[in-house]
């Protein structure tokens, strides 16, 4: 430990044993007392040592975060047999100031040297910093919004625009109501010079509440013999606790206890300083004891990770993405901050200027359609406040917390303030700030994000509808778009797998363009944005308002600093929820263009990644279509200030003979090339190629055989199936046939419905060729079994008893066997209930009478009922289907805006066994059901109320369900028509009134849960459930008794 000025300074030396990893049983006891000891102390510490990991792998583990601490490696090799294994675990506040070099002239071959530097002077020095605002508890207050308006400073400078001063009277009302004290939370943003945070004393750390209770009573003891005897409230209290804090026997205690009460009686502080020996022993104690339970808990952290295989191990240890390269490092702290300022600033403020007159008129039809949105919905707005996501703020103070607490007139003001502000296209002084956190990414560049101000979000989160009609609508015409809400690169990967199957299976080649725009966010330029976004109809409130915010002053935090302001003119910011489909508008000329242009065959772009696909019967003439459009496209991308990143650009062939086409006419400036590629084609040519791989594979004894990818692994397991699908958009089976539109985003649904029912029928007709199931081609009822299987007494013998009877294991074809007492085959009716053996057994009488009841084999044989014996019975005909009533008896569809609408299911008396049902739907599946019919017959926006909260799940999602027996997918783009309200259901109107919820919704879903009920208990029958429930306890017995 060194004693430096202001805090105390570890450092630890670690070697991980080699040829192991980080998580074997040695290296991570040694992590784990690390770990511990870190964060035991509040001194800051350095970790430095040979790892004999690689820096990449540790780096990317959430260890660093847990010790409050970033990796810090030479960026190199550091052993002669390559890899970066000697590196260093710097804690937060000292990883500003650590530097360090690489040295190959030393003894320690084949390890280089590290020479590390703790500038620790720069920790006084005084850096530009945002002045932040003390934490606060929760105070909640009523709500006042007053007349009078707080001054309002922003960086220095006093801000006097109406907008900006109401709405610092605004924060300070909601500040007061939230928390119950003005800090100026919204008013005051101010930068101040002071030295970067360190850790405290060491003394500080926590060691448990033991170890804190005994360093409270020494520092009684200090007071004592320094000031002379004094008594405070803990030392009035300290006897009654020290049965809780002991280490020792009673008798121990006992004498301590006595000897403490003796020196407060007599007030004696000699007595009181006897017992400092033992208080001293005491805290040691408990201080280490609370650092080995520490380690063991890392201990077991990092070693269940490697239960059952590496995926828990990632799972519970790595980090997404969490790189520790920044640039710059070589150079000190107030270098680093101009050069990181002066590398953003050229980026942003590139020599081009918004035209005027294209601003204003954005800016008027902004105003126009403001005129002619609804209000934003007040629920809507509840709700979204209430889950606002705790990440980082914007830099006037206002956090997700507060938005969390806002009470129901909080909420009304603050939507009134947003239409007020959409009314005249403008934001205060505050949401124009943009906060931008640099984060390590590589050794060239940081990552930018914006932290911008929550009320900014929070406000294109009540708008999106406008974005999600709108990217619907673009979608359509626009074919190349993939980044649609809900979608995944993925999709465009699977795409591309089955693309290359089909130029494959043609015997063409495909060469694809993957391409990668370097900054794309920080180089698109406002005007382009504006003139795509007028020609294409984007919400132009939306886009007006995020322009304001992009235009902003924008101030680069890093490291615990903050740069000068860059006012930008160029540059969408990272963070805004509306940047991804602003940045739609940026490549919208650039994807059209190249659309339409000779040699292209299918275009895909994800925000700013595009590829690109030339294909053609010649490889020569491929690669030369392939390189010229990359040039044309470079070269229209670089005009309008993009830059493609050329090291992750690249040429992918799916031919060799392609690969060497392109190779023989590509030049040092292109991309690479590669020798693999795949993708997803549709339409015309996919359908002609489904066809042609259908009559290769429709032909061969054994199709598997000739199966090269996903469409024909597709197509072989539909013909197991039996399905003849030769035509890709027919499908035909003897139980019927399946009809595809793959264009209709329900296709995957209704296609996975028809086969999982063809899978299960398949799957009957197997187990009824087996010896005594017969009756199970319909399906198994498993209910008694999944119930047995539960039961904590079921002894591990008894389950393999069962599954041996459920499998008929005793005997089979491949197990043939002889009785030799009854000299006749084994067979499982004979094993089981004829062989004299085993008749002495059991009470055949008894099971007689059951059999004769029951006459079910595949009970009696293998221990299980069919399906079709135990279900409820079907209603006739003429009670089964939709039945309409009221309104609907004398129209269609009803007007949503007139009318309130309440939605419901019911099994009846035996809702909960699914075997009771009438119908083959689970009770919330009825209740999507039901919701789904109402969307059918009700025009317009409606409301809606349902005691199911699996419904409003749903509907919450970006996609539909991809299963189950509800088309939601034919009307997905229609769910924004429904205010769907959930409630509790059956609960009193004192309950409703304490949860905020209308009193009306209680009594319509009472009303609707009691004409469900009716109509299911119209269809229950109380027989078959007697009759049931008798027969589940034959069925029980027979499981207890066939294993043994």
């Amino acid at each position: 430990m060194f004693r430096v000025k202001g805090f105390d300074l570890y450092v630890v030396n670690v070697y991980l044993k080699s040829g192991e990893g980080f998580q074997s049983s040695t290296n991570a006891g040694i992590i784990a007392s690390l770990l511990s000891f870190v964060r035991s102390v509040r001194g800051a510490f350095a970790i430095l040592g040979d790892f004999n990991e690689d820096f990449e792998t540790l780096s990317s583990t959430h260890i660093g975060e847990e010790a409050r601490a970033v990796w810090v490696g030479p960026g190199t090799s550091t052993w002669s047999g390559g890899g970066q294994i000697d590196f260093g675990l710097i804690s937060n506040s000292l990883a500003t100031c650590a530097a360090v070099q690489l040295d190959w002239n030393t003894p320690s071959r084949p390890h280089a040297a590290l020479h590390w530097q703790l500038d620790v002077a720069l920790l006084h020095q005084k850096m530009p910093q945002l002045k932040g605002f003390k934490p606060a508890q929760l105070d909640s207050q009523p709500f006042q919004l007053s007349t009078d308006r707080p001054e309002v400073t922003i960086l220095d400078e006093q801000v006097t625009d109406e907008l900006t001063l109401d709405f610092a009277a605004l924060s300070c009302a909601v500040e007061m109501s939230v928390y119950g004290q003005a800090q100026g939370r919204g008013a005051n943003i101010l930068l101040h010079r002071a030295p970067l945070p360190v850790q405290g004393a060491p003394n500080a750390g926590w060691g448990g509440k033991a170890s804190a209770f005994w360093c409270r009573f020494l520092g009684w003891i200090k007071t004592v013999r320094n000031s002379g005897w004094h008594v405070s409230g803990f030392g009035q209290q300290a006897g009654d606790q020290l049965k809780d804090v002991w280490y020792g026997d009673a008798t121990s205690l006992q004498d301590f206890a006595s000897a403490l009460a003796i020196a407060s009686q007599q007030c004696d502080p000699a007595a009181l300083l006897a017992l400092e020996p033992v208080a001293t022993a005491q805290h040691r104690h408990h201080t280490e004891a609370f650092k080995q339970a520490n380690t063991k808990q890392y201990t077991k952290w990092l070693s269940a990770a490697l239960v059952k295989g590496m995926k828990p191990l990632y799972k519970c240890l790595k980090s997404t993405e969490s790189p520790c390269d920044r640039p710059f490092r070589n150079l000190s702290l107030q270098d680093r901050v101009y050069q990181r300022w002066k590398q953003w600033h050229d980026i942003w403020c590139q020599p081009v200027t918004t035209d005027p007159h294209l601003l204003a008129e954005v800016k008027a039809r902004a105003i126009d359609q403001a005129k002619h949105l609804p209000p934003i919905n007040f629920e809507k707005a509840v709700k979204l406040f209430k889950k606002f996501p705790a990440k980082a703020p914007g830099a006037d103070g206002w956090t997700a917390q507060m938005l969390n607490n806002l009470s129901e007139e909080a909420v009304r003001a603050v939507i009134d303030f947003m239409h007020a502000c959409e009314a005249s296209a403008e934001w205060p002084a505050q949401f124009a700030i943009s906060l931008i956190a640099c984060l390590p990414k590589n050794t060239l560049r940081e990552r930018p994000i914006a932290l911008l101000h929550v009320l900014y979000r929070s406000y294109v989160r009540l708008r999106f509808s406008l974005i999600n009609q709108w990217q619907q609508e673009y979608a359509n015409q626009c074919h190349w778009d993939r980044s649609l809400p809900g979608g995944a690169v993925l999709d465009v990967a699977l795409g591309r797998l089955v693309r290359g199957e089909c130029t494959r299976h043609n015997r063409l080649h495909m060469v694809t363009l993957f391409l990668d725009l370097e900054t794309f966010f920080d180089r698109c330029r406002f005007d382009e944005m504006f003139r795509t976004g007028l020609k294409l109809g984007y919400p132009p409130i939306i886009l007006h308002q995020a322009y304001l915010v992009y235009s902003g002053a924008r101030y680069l935090q890093a490291e615990g600093t903050v740069a000068p302001v860059i006012k930008a003119n160029t540059g969408l910011l990272p963070g805004c929820p509306a940047a991804p489909s602003i940045a739609k508008l940026i490549m919208h000329d650039v994807a059209a263009e190249l659309s339409v242009k000779s040699g292209t065959s299918n275009l895909d772009v994800w925000i700013d990644d595009l590829s690109l696909d030339t294909v053609t019967a010649a490889p020569k003439q491929t690669a030369s279509i392939a390189l010229r459009l990359f040039r044309g496209l470079r070269s229209s991308l670089e005009s309008r200030g993009a830059q493609v990143a050329i090291s992750k650009t690249s040429f992918v062939a799916t031919s060799s003979e392609a690969c060497k086409a392109l190779k023989a006419i590509c030049q040092p400036d292109d991309p690479a090339i590669k020798n693999f590629a795949r993708d997803l084609g549709d339409g015309q040519k996919f359908a002609s190629t489904w066809k042609s791989i259908w009559n290769h594979l429709s032909k061969a004894k054994d199709p598997w055989k000739r199966v090269t990818g996903p469409i024909a692994a597709t197509q072989a397991y539909l013909i197991e199936l039996g399905v003849e699908c030769s035509q890709v958009h027919l499908w035909r089976h003897a139980k019927g046939n399946l009809q595809l539109d793959w264009t209709n985003s329900d296709v995957i649904r209704s296609g996975w419905e028809w086969v999982h029912k063809l899978l299960l029928h398949q799957q009957g007709l197997r187990i009824a060729q087996q010896e005594g199931c017969g009756s199970l081609d319909q399906g198994t009822d498993f209910t008694v079994h999944r119930k047995l299987l539960k039961r904590k007494h079921v002894q591990r013998a008894t389950l393999s008893n069962l599954h041996a009877v459920w499998q008929g294991a005793m005997v089979s074809s491949a197990k043939p066997g002889w009785c030799k007492l009854c000299q006749c085959p084994l067979s499982l009716q004979h094993n089981l209930w004829e062989c004299p053996f085993i008749c002495k057994q059991f009470d055949a009488k008894e099971f007689s009478e059951m059999k004769s009841q029951y006459p079910w084999p595949s009970l009696w044989l293998r221990g299980l009922p069919p399906l079709s014996e135990v279900r409820h019975p079907k209603p006739a005909i003429e009670q089964c289907g939709l039945q309409v009533a009221g309104l609907w008896s004398t129209q269609s569809t009803l007007e949503g805006s007139r009318y309130v609408f309440a939605c419901d299911a019911s099994g009846g008396p035996g809702g909960s066994d699914q075997r009771l049902l009438a119908e083959p739907l689970t009770v919330p599946q009825a209740e999507q059901r039901a919701l789904f019919e109402l969307m059918h017959r009700v025009t317009g926006d409606f409301d809606a109320t349902t005691d199911c909260k699996s419904v409003k799940q749903i509907l919450g999602k970006a996609n539909p369900p991809q299963e189950g027996v509800v088309p939601w997918g034919t009307i997905w783009h229609e769910r924004s028509r429904i205010r769907l309200h959930w409630v509790s259901s059956h609960k009193s109107a004192a309950y409703f009134e304490k949860q905020g919820w209308e009193q009306w919704r209680r009594l319509i879903n009472e009303d609707v849960d009691k004409l469900c009920g009716q109509r299911a208990s119209q269809h229950f029958s109380i027989a078959h459930a007697k009759w049931l429930k008798k027969c589940d306890s034959v069925v029980e017995q027979a499981l207890k008794d066939l294993p043994t």
